[in-house]
């Protein structure tokens, strides 16, 4: 597995973006990728009242990261696609570290997104399997949150609670379970 800080950074606000429950306006969603090294000055901004175009894009972002986390094979080209007309990259020449690098431009939340997607996806870095999708069921509806963690063992779960809350549920199983077999 390899991902470096600024991929990583990159991935927590793309997920920041896909779990986002209401997006009010533009400036919130740009606000999350604003500050990143790879998005530069040309960062396509849009109007403050066309928040439905943000939606669309979250939209499409979770339904990458679902076929990401259950079966990639359904986004890989959808993926691909948008990659080459949304991602600027050029090679330079390091010459503090005299090495040759790949420089990123990312121009816009679908650059970003589609950017993350492929990170996701590239077989060589094993991020795949990195990648959460909540499923904890409360009141019957899922929570359908993404988490990634770059190091250490990968969460099943959003957030300590809802990993503490999905333990209370299955005990409870179980219980029920074990009466029933007992009887």
């Amino acid at each position: 597995m390899t991902v470096t800080a600024l991929e990583n950074s990159l991935i927590q606000a793309v997920l920041k973006f896909a779990n986002l429950r209401h997006i009010k306006h533009t400036k919130q969603v740009e606000d999350l990728f604003g500050n990143h090294p790879w998005v530069g000055p040309y960062f396509k901004v849009i109007p403050l009242e066309d928040v439905e175009a943000y939606r669309n894009d979250q939209q499409r972002l979770r339904e990458w990261l679902e076929g990401i986390a259950h079966n990639r094979k359904k986004v890989v080209s959808e993926v691909a696609s948008l990659l080459k007309t949304k991602v600027d990259t050029a090679i330079i020449f390091n010459e503090d570290k005299q090495q040759i690098e790949f420089v990123y431009a990312l121009s816009g939340v679908e650059a970003c997104c589609s950017f993350v997607a492929a990170l996701l996806l590239d077989k060589k870095r094993g991020l795949t399997k990195r990648l959460g999708l909540c499923d904890l069921k409360i009141e019957g509806k899922e929570c359908g949150r993404f988490r990634f963690t770059a190091k250490g063992k990968p969460y099943k779960y959003c957030s300590a609670s809802h990993s503490k809350e999905a333990d209370k549920i299955k005990a409870r199983r179980r219980v029920k379970l074990w009466r029933v077999y007992r009887q």
